[in-house]
């Protein structure tokens, strides 16, 4: 009998160890979605992003944190979509700028206009440690002409990923590079399966309504 109860007390104290580590994954991963401040809807020429020591060129639907530092070469021209405002604000070379929450401002002390072009926050959804923070049953509704990038920052690769239809019997638009623009159906549900290297899957569904606010959907893998 005390051997039973052992075993029942520590798998009982794996489970725990199990969900803690679900809840630590998942808090981390809320955090680092919480800093995200605005996403690139367009760039050209070279702008470069520093944010916690590390540097890179900027990509459309780029996620941006909180604080990160600007750099655009004489010829570049950035557009983002800040959240906290609704606005495009559109940068232009040579600039050294901050983005924050309440908005961007030039090396020269000076805050950036934003323009009368409204936008929506993305659909952000975050992939950590094998935890998902978006339920992979409940649709998440977007936009008829969505614009789905996958910002891939971990070490794990990924194979493909696939949009399907609700169903996954018929792929709807394939990635090209890490980009996809499919063209959906009022009231459809879909499937967006990312495949990783080791043959694991991730699945979010998104349904299409022409209601939806969020144009963009970007999944953060990490």
């Amino acid at each position: 009998m005390y051997a039973a109860y052992r075993a029942a007390a520590e798998a009982a104290l794996l489970l725990i160890s199990a969900l803690g580590l679900a809840a630590s994954s998942s808090q981390a991963a809320a955090q680092a979605s919480r800093n995200y401040v605005a996403y690139v809807e367009s760039v050209s020429g070279r702008a470069l992003a520093s944010s916690d020591g590390a540097q890179g060129e900027l990509d459309v639907l780029d996620p941006i944190h909180d604080g990160t530092q600007l750099s655009l070469a004489p010829d570049a021209q950035l557009r983002i979509c800040h959240y906290r405002t609704h606005n495009i604000l559109t940068l232009k070379g040579p600039l050294q700028a901050t983005i924050s929450a309440d908005g961007v401002t030039a090396g020269t002390g000076n805050a950036v206009a934003a323009s009368k072009e409204r936008c929506a926050a993305p659909v952000m959804s975050t992939v950590q440690g094998g935890f998902a923070l978006r339920s992979v049953g409940r649709a998440t509704n977007v936009a008829l002409q969505p614009r789905i990038r996958i910002v891939n920052r971990a070490t794990q690769k990924i194979r493909r990923a696939t949009l399907w239809d609700g169903t996954q019997g018929a792929i709807v638009a394939a990635f090209e590079g890490n980009v996809a623009q499919p063209q959906l159906t009022e009231g459809q549900t879909y499937a967006l399966v990312i495949e990783f290297a080791d043959r694991s899957e991730w699945k979010m569904m998104l349904r299409a309504t022409a209601a939806a606010d969020a144009s963009a959907v970007i999944v953060s893998v990490r």
